[in-house]
C-alpha cells in the first residue's frame, strides 16, 4: 500500500453525492470501429454463401441472381454440406452471444453478438451530456489534475477540463434542462460562493477546513431554482396587471393598441428567457392569448367611452 501515492476517495464521494458531476469517456469511435469490423465479418460470410448458391442454382455464364435470403430452411436440409455449414456459421455469427465456435472462416472463430453491440453503442451514445455548470465545477477540481494529466487515468486533462464538455464524454445523470435565466445566475455562482466563504472566515472562530475550493457549494441548485420560481410567480401577474393599468390610463385607442403590442414583445422575450425548450407554436399560442385578453379590454373600454 505504500506505493499508492494519489488518493481520490473524496472525488468518488462527490460522484456518489452528485452523479451529475461524474464525467466519463464514451469511446464512440472505438464502438463504431467494432461495429464496422463485425459488419465486415458478416458481409464476408454472406458473400461466401451467395457464391455457393449462385454456383448451385445457375451457371458461370448465367448467374441465377439468388442470394442467401432466398435460401430457406426447407431447402437447406437438402443442400450441399458446404453451403449448409456456411449458413449455420452465418446464423451463429449474427445470433451468437460471445461464445466461441469452430468455423471454416478464421474471422468467425470468436464471433460477437452484433445486435447486442449495436444496442450497447446506442445506449452509450444516448447517455446524458454533462451540463456546462458541472463541467466547469469538474474542471476546477485541482486535486485530480496534475502536470496536464487527469489523475485517475493519466489521460490528457484537456478532454476532462473542456467547458462545454468534450463531445465524447458523458455524465451518469442529467440535470433538468434550465432556462436562460437560471443559467445566467448559475454561471455567476462562483463569485457569490467566494464572497460567502470570505464572510464565513471573517465571522467564524473555527479554522477553515482544508478543502478544494471547487467542492465548496454554499448556494445549492435547488435554492437558486426556488428563488427564481418565486420571482417568476411575482413577475407574471405583475406584468399582466401593469399591462391593464397602462391601458386604462391611455385615452387614445391607437396608442392603447401600440402599448399592448409592446407588452406582447415583453411577454415573448420573457418566455424565451425564462422557459426552456419552448416551441414556436407555444410562443405563438401564449402571446395570442395574452393579446386576446388585452384586445377584449381595449374593445370594452372603447365601448364605454361611446
Amino acid at each position: 500500500m505504500e506505493n499508492i501515492r494519489y488518493r481520490y476517495s473524496a472525488l468518488y464521494k462527490d460522484f456518489a453525492e452528485s452523479p451529475e458531476l461524474a464525467k466519463f469517456r464514451r469511446y464512440l469511435d472505438v464502438w463504431s470501429w467494432i461495429l464496422y469490423n463485425e459488419t465486415s465479418d458478416i458481409n464476408q460470410q454472406i458473400q461466401e454463401c451467395n457464391q455457393i448458391i449462385a454456383e448451385i442454382s445457375g451457371s458461370p455464364s448465367k448467374p441465377s441472381g439468388l442470394t442467401v435470403t432466398d435460401w430457406h430452411r426447407a431447402y437447406v436440409r437438402n443442400s450441399p454440406p458446404l453451403l449448409k455449414g456456411k449458413i449455420e456459421n452465418l446464423t451463429r455469427t449474427i445470433r451468437q452471444y460471445g461464445k466461441p465456435h469452430i468455423s471454416p472462416a478464421p474471422c468467425c472463430t470468436q464471433s460477437r453478438d452484433v445486435g447486442k453491440d449495436l444496442i450497447m453503442t446506442r445506449t452509450i451514445a444516448n447517455l446524458p451530456d454533462q451540463s456546462d455548470i458541472h463541467a466547469a465545477h469538474f474542471a476546477e477540481m485541482s486535486n485530480v489534475f496534475e502536470d496536464g494529466l487527469f489523475g485517475p487515468t493519466k489521460e490528457d486533462a484537456d478532454t476532462y477540463k473542456q467547458v462545454p464538455p468534450h463531445h465524447d464524454t458523458c455524465a451518469l445523470k442529467d440535470i433538468e434542462e434550465q432556462d436562460a435565466a437560471a443559467l445566467f445566475v448559475l454561471r455567476r455562482l462562483k463569485p457569490a460562493n467566494i464572497f460567502l466563504e470570505k464572510q464565513k472566515k471573517r465571522f467564524s472562530n473555527k479554522p477553515a477546513r482544508d478543502q478544494d475550493p471547487a467542492r465548496r457549494q454554499h448556494i445549492a441548485l435547488s435554492k437558486v431554482l426556488l428563488v427564481l420560481n418565486i420571482l417568476t410567480g411575482i413577475y407574471v401577474p405583475a406584468l399582466f396587471v401593469a399591462c391593464l393599468a397602462a391601458l386604462s390610463k391611455i385615452e387614445s385607442e391607437n396608442l392603447r393598441i401600440l402599448v399592448l403590442g409592446i407588452f406582447d414583445l415583453v411577454l415573448t422575450a420573457s418566455l424565451v428567457f425564462c422557459v426552456p425548450r419552448l416551441t414556436r407554436s407555444q410562443i405563438f399560442g401564449i402571446t395570442a392569448a395574452f393579446s386576446a385578453v388585452g384586445g377584449v379590454y381595449i374593445g370594452a373600454k372603447s365601448d364605454d367611452r361611446r
